[in-house]
């Protein structure tokens, strides 16, 4: 199981910026296109990329 030292390793505050600014980037794009937020989505989205980077370490 990962430990708390893990985590805030797989979110590195560097990509973690890059992560969220390019998602709340496609989310707003999104909203202006189809007129809809989906909070869940979004929040699935950020932290799938922190995810995505515990499996590799």
């Amino acid at each position: 199981m990962a430990s708390l030292n893990d985590w805030f390793i797989a979110t590195n505050p560097k990509t973690f910026a890059a992560t969220i600014t390019s998602s709340t980037v496609g989310a707003l794009t999104a909203y202006y296109l189809v007129g809809r937020f989906d909070i869940i989505k979004y929040l699935l989205t950020v932290v799938g990329w922190s995810w995505h980077r515990l499996v590799l370490i």
